[in-house]
């Protein structure tokens, strides 16, 4: 009676991702409560979306709920592991060793308790590996959520990035070339700011240049005007003598610089420069993603991929 109570009690605190009891509970938004890092590196396969779900319920947040450890499920799942050593039958006999393994080789199960059996798979996802029993539940759980699965292996640490906590095979890559990409747009941007200062620079030059030919003209007209009316008053005046020795004060002769007005500038052989950059960017990007789409399809190695990736900086 008392192994049927812990282990209905064990089933409460099961955590449903690594099926084992909770190991550093938290409680999420909807009430239901996981191993903090079970539903960490959960979230984290879905952190470029910006929307978390909760792996039972799939209820949806934004943004991403701030975990703190359940500390009355954490009491509660030690008192359960103290309990199960109590209830624990005393052998007769010297007891078998907790881990047991079909051959010096084998993978045991992160799953299993007490006795481990053998795993078959192992989830990149996850970084654990599983035995059938363990790897069904798993599936079952992520089957709207594919997880990359291997053969499994003890290795799976060796296999992930200090620098990323990602597979060295994939997101090492992946992160070289969105570095990459973002240098290169980086570039673009701060060339299109360059022409744009170079003619906004033409524009106020221009202007500048216009105004100080207004401002002379206006200059020009004012001493026009000035002698119109000079020459107003010489025309009605009797005395011929006065007239012609006034003359020559009010000549024209010289007073206005000649001057062109250049219509809007011509920026037509710019703009053809400019759409035929365009033109081979996007001819070159086209190529270099139907290449590294045949790469990624002949199942490309880690290190023919970076050097491809490096080849294009």
């Amino acid at each position: 009676m008392a192994e049927a109570s812990i282990s209905w009690a064990e089933d409460q605190f099961c955590c449903p991702v690594c099926l084992d009891l909770l190991k550093d509970p938290v409680t999420i938004p909807c009430a239901h409560s996981y191993c903090m890092r079970c539903i960490t590196d959960y979230w984290d396969q879905e952190d470029w979306k910006g929307i978390y779900r909760c792996p039972q319920c799939r209820k949806t947040f934004t943004p991403r709920p701030v975990l703190g450890k359940n500390v009355v499920f954490a009491e509660m799942v030690e008192k359960l592991k103290t309990m199960r050593l109590q209830s624990a039958p005393v052998p007769a006999t010297p007891a078998a060793p907790a881990v047991h393994r079909t051959g010096s080789g084998d993978v045991q199960c992160d799953s299993c308790t007490g006795i481990k059996q053998k795993a078959v798979k192992s989830c990149l996802e996850c970084r654990s590996s599983y035995c059938q029993n363990h790897l069904e539940q798993h599936e079952s759980l992520f089957r709207g959520n594919k997880h990359n699965l291997m053969d499994a292996t003890g290795q799976l640490q060796d296999m992930m990035c200090p620098l990323h906590g990602k597979m060295l095979e994939i997101y090492c890559p992946v992160e070289d070339s969105e570095r990459i990409f973002t240098e290169l747009i980086c570039s673009i941007e701060k060339r299109r700011t360059e022409v744009k200062q170079l003619i906004r620079d033409q524009e106020q030059a221009a202007v500048k240049q216009a105004e100080q030919r207004l401002a002379r003209l206006e200059l020009e007209l004012d001493d026009l005007r000035w002698k119109e009316t000079e020459l107003k008053q010489l025309s009605n005046t009797d005395d011929h003598i006065h007239f012609l020795q006034s003359c020559p004060s009010v000549s024209l002769s010289g007073s206005t610089d000649s001057f062109t007005v250049s219509s809007r500038p011509n920026f037509d052989e710019f703009v053809k420069s400019v759409s035929q950059l365009r033109d081979k960017l996007q001819q070159f990007c086209t190529a270099e993603i139907e290449r590294l789409s045949v790469l990624i399809g002949d199942d490309l190695t880690r290190g023919s991929f970076q050097n491809h990736i490096r080849s294009l900086e």
